[in-house]
């Protein structure tokens, strides 16, 4: 991948300035916690120089966001950059396959 990581790649760098793309979860009182191992990860960087933030519906950049089917569509469909679209192709197959499981995946916030 290009843009995202894995969780393996980001303890190999020992960083944490990254906003974490987690499954959904099936049961309703789970707590989020970071870095799990299934997760894809976008640094900070990458984050903000391609303005994802102006595109996700109801983003908290210091907190989680669920991002539901609609929302997903809502953010595929949006005008970008053209380096939020690469990100957004790059972490499509991941989104599809979650969504086979999960009505929702979370996106953790730094």
């Amino acid at each position: 991948m290009k843009y995202l990581i894995t969780e393996q790649e980001r303890k190999n760098i020992h960083s944490t300035c990254f906003f974490e793309f987690q499954e959904g979860q099936n049961n309703k009182k789970y707590k989020y916690v970071f870095w799990k191992e299934n997760s894809l990860l976008l640094h900070d960087d990458l984050f903000n120089e391609s303005e994802l933030y102006k595109i996700i519906p109801d983003l908290k950049y210091y907190a989680e966001t669920i991002v539901n089917k609609e929302n997903w569509n809502i953010i595929k469909n949006a005008e970008k950059s053209q380096l939020a679209q690469d990100i957004i192709d790059e972490l499509s197959g991941w989104v599809e396959e979650n969504f086979k499981k999960f009505d929702y995946f979370v996106i953790l916030g730094i």
